[in-house]
Order: C-alpha cells, then structure tokens, then sequence
C-alpha cells in the first residue's frame, strides 16, 4: 500500500510534470502549424508559376496564331500586290529605254533592245516571268520554254479550263488599259491532270500596240507565304525550351527547331504507336478547341534530356496549321528555386526564433512548475503534519477518555457491590 508520504510525493511532483509537458506540446503544436504553413505557401508557389507560365505560353500561341491567320489572309492580297508590281517594273524600265533611245535607233532595234532588258526578270523558279504580246496576239517576250514562239500568233491560247485567255487579256488592256484576271494551268512538274489557280496582272504599254503581263499561281504564293511564317517561326525561341511547333491536320510535323530530324514526317502512319497517339491527341486537341495544357516527355533543347513538357495547341483558322509552344517545369527550377530559397530563409529563420522560444517557454515551465511544486509540497507536508499532530492528539484525548471510563466503571462496580450486599442482609442485621 503507497504510503501517505509517497502520495504528496506524488501529488507535488504533478506540476512539475505536467506544465511542462503541455508548454512542449503547445510549442511542438505551434511548430507543426507553422510547417504546414510552409508547405502551403511552397506547394502555391509551385502552382502559381505553372499557372503563370501556363498563361504566357497560352497567350503566346494565341498571339501567333492571329499573326500566321492574318498573314495567310492577305495572301491574296499580297499576290495582287506583287504582281502588279512586277508589271509596273517592267513597264518602267521599257519606258525608260524607249525615251532615251527614241530617236537614237531604229524602233524594230529598240524593241528588241527592250524585250532582252526584260527577258532576265523571273520569280519562284521561273514560274512567274514578264510576258509581251501585241494587239493581234503575237508573242513577243515569253518565258524560255515559249522562245520558239516568239513572234508567232497566240490568239488562240486557252488555259486549263478551255478559256481564250490572250483574247480576255486584250480586251482588258484595250478597254480599261489594265487590270487582274484569273486563270489555270497545269505547273511543270506536276501531273498533267493538276490544275493550278493563277493571277495575272496585264498593263498597256502606251507605246507601240503591246501589253505587259505577269502571273503568279495561287499555290505557289501559298507555299512562300507558309514558307516564311514556317522559318519565321522556327527562328523564334530556336534552342529555347518554349519554342514554336507546327504540325498539319493530317499530323505532319512542318517545323520543330528542337527535332529538326522529324520534319516533314506524318506521324499519323508512323510505327511509333506513341508518337502517333501525341500527334493525334495533339491535332484532336486543337481541333476542338480545348484551352487544357497536354502533358507528354519530350526532348528538352536546354538540358539535351528527355523531360515532362507542358504544351498548348491552336489551330490556325482556315488553315490546316496547328500552333504549339510549351514549357518544361525542370526549367523553372532556378527562378522557381529562388523564390523558394527565400521563403525557406524566411521560415527556417522563423522556426529557428520559435524553437528558441519554445525551450525558454520549457525552461520557465520547469522553473515555475518546481516552484509550485515546492510551495504545494511544503503545504502537503505541512497539513500532514497537522494531520498527524491532531490524530495524536485524538489519541491522547481517546485515552483519558478510555481511563476516566475505567475509573468510572470500577466506582460502579464498587456501588453495585455494596449494594448486592444490603440486599442480602437483614435490616435489623
């Protein structure tokens, strides 16, 4: 059985333990909430630059895909501008040639002077060229495979369509002194059963009865203008990780500065099951026109490895073009790292000051809970021992008590003889 001592012993040493025990809980309590403080602020600080690099990257395709839309938009436009121009050239330099050689030589030597200062002038590999016909349908400049025809009659030339288009050509000079026509033929090097849309900008010459005309397939103009926006387009970013991909809606890769080995490949047949489910998903993606982020490994052009990317995609519209650009997040690391190094400088400096605090509070704790414990103790003691000088005391009254009752009870034990002894004697006795 625990003695009454040991249980003040017990009961003062309850301080002692206790307080300090739930300071330290209360410390370790506050710790854990600032740790999980930290997490927070590190996991939204990783969300929040995916989000805002998510955001750059969006706005970035978006931009591009405006620019490619509009600049494939004005190819028309531009083609028209072109050939006019091309036509206005030449009738500049004609007209140059005429006035200062006018009266100094002959006008059949002039002539041929001004078709030869022209035969030069070709574009798109001798596609396009300046051509010179007369009011009566004689060629007088065509492009080399026609040489053998200058000077003979082409009146009755038709284009792919069965169209007199020397005669529609003469009208226009004639009647408005120039002007636009479409028109279609089949391109060298292509099957004879292709036919090709062409424009072609005629202008009167104003001297001798010939007119000057260009022409340009609507093809061609096309695959330039691509052309242009396909380099423009892999020079931008060229070696960064957030460059400019383009592929086809049939899933042809037209440009990719980071795999320049894969140009000009249709991953839709390829035997790369998943390369072709990518560009699939790829070309389904921007189809629909899905503002999520697609995730895939990819070749990283800046650490040369094979890393998670986040990519976006956009199709071009009214075009076969699908745009994409995109991040890999190992390359946010050192801007990411430095903001995040700065909040664990912040916390680590926090947490250092909490745990100082957290221990003074443990050390004052065990102080004052040894003084209360002391005090408690003192007056435990204390009260035991008034305890056991009244249980004494009780002791002591207890015998007296206890030895008046024997005196009492011998004194009527004395009476009660006496008095068994007058009952037994006589009273005359």
């Amino acid at each position: 059985m625990i003695s009454r001592k040991t249980l003040i012993q017990i009961f003062a040493l309850g301080p002692v333990l206790f307080i300090p025990a739930v300071i330290f809980f209360v410390s370790n309590l506050v710790l854990d909430i600032e740790q999980s403080f930290y997490e927070q602020e590190k996991n939204q600080l990783e969300q929040d630059y995916l989000e805002n690099e998510k955001s750059r990257i969006q706005s970035k395709v978006t931009n591009m895909v405006d620019l490619v839309q509009y600049q494939q938009s004005i190819i028309n436009k531009n083609l028209h501008s072109r050939i006019q121009r091309r036509v206005e050239d030449a009738n500049t330099i004609a007209m140059t040639l005429y006035n200062f050689y006018v009266n100094r030589i002959p006008e059949e030597e002039l002539k041929e002077l001004i078709i030869e200062s022209l035969r030069p002038l070709s574009w798109n590999g001798g596609e396009s060229y300046i051509w010179i016909v007369n009011y009566q349908g004689v060629l007088q400049l065509g492009p080399s495979y026609l040489k053998k025809s200058e000077g003979s009659s082409i009146i009755d030339f038709k284009d792919a369509t069965g169209r007199k288009i020397i005669e529609e050509e003469i009208a226009i000079t004639k009647s408005q002194g120039q002007g636009f026509l479409w028109d279609t033929f089949t391109k060298a090097g292509e099957p004879l059963d292709k036919q090709f849309k062409q424009l072609a900008y005629v202008k009167k010459f104003g001297k001798y009865d010939w007119y000057f005309g260009s022409g340009e397939y609507l093809d061609t103009a096309t695959k330039m203008t691509n052309g242009f926006l396909l380099e423009t387009l892999n020079q931008i970013g060229k070696g960064d990780a957030d460059y400019f991909f383009v592929i086809d809606t049939k899933g042809k890769l037209l440009s990719n500065p980071a795999r320049q080995d894969l140009v000009g490949r249709a991953f839709m047949n390829t035997d790369n099951l998943d390369l072709r489910k990518l560009y699939k998903k790829i070309v389904v993606t921007a189809q629909s026109g899905s503002e999520d982020f697609l995730s895939y490994q990819w070749l990283n052009p800046v650490s040369g490895s094979v890393d998670l990317k986040y990519t976006f995609v956009k199709k071009v519209p009214d075009s076969n073009w699908v745009i994409g650009s995109g991040f890999y997040p190992k390359n946010l690391d050192k801007s990411y790292q430095q903001h995040k190094n700065r909040i664990e400088s912040k916390y680590e400096q926090k947490f250092k000051k909490l745990t100082i605090l957290s221990w003074l509070a443990v050390v004052i704790a065990l102080i004052v809970s040894s003084a209360i414990s002391f005090w408690f103790y003192r007056i435990l003691l204390q009260y035991q021992r008034d305890l056991v000088l009244t249980n004494n005391e009780l002791k002591d009254l207890n015998l007296e008590l206890e030895s008046q009752l024997l005196n009492t009870t011998e004194e009527l034990k004395q009476v009660n003889e006496e008095l068994n002894a007058l009952t037994k004697t006589d009273s005359l006795t």
